[in-house]
């Protein structure tokens, strides 16, 4: 029992409305990224603010989500934080596909 972690749920505030107080909401997201995420991961999602590089739109830590390499890795792309960005995998699938058609 005593490895059993205790895990503190933030509370959401009872006057809070999903459809107008966005910005509380969108921290929320952020906070909640920045404390499950680790080490290079969380400077990135520290860095874009928790928002996808391609289509600017909020992300939540939970849903499905890539790394984009600015500089890619078969081109002298290296993996570091400056060059690694979070994108929705939708948001990656048609970047990926436009660039295909160029």
């Amino acid at each position: 029992m005593d490895s059993t972690a205790i895990v503190r749920h933030t509370k959401i505030k009872a006057t809070a409305n999903p459809f107008l107080d966005e910005a509380y909401f969108q921290k929320r997201k952020f906070d909640k990224g920045m404390h499950r995420l680790t080490g290079k991961f969380k400077t990135i999602w520290k860095n874009q603010n928790g928002l996808c590089y391609h289509c600017g739109m909020p992300m939540d830590v939970t849903e499905e989500r890539e790394i984009f390499y600015l500089a890619p890795k078969t081109k002298t792309g290296v993996e570091d934080v400056r060059n690694m960005r979070y994108v929705h995998c939708v948001c990656q699938r048609i970047y990926a596909e436009n660039r295909l058609k160029k």
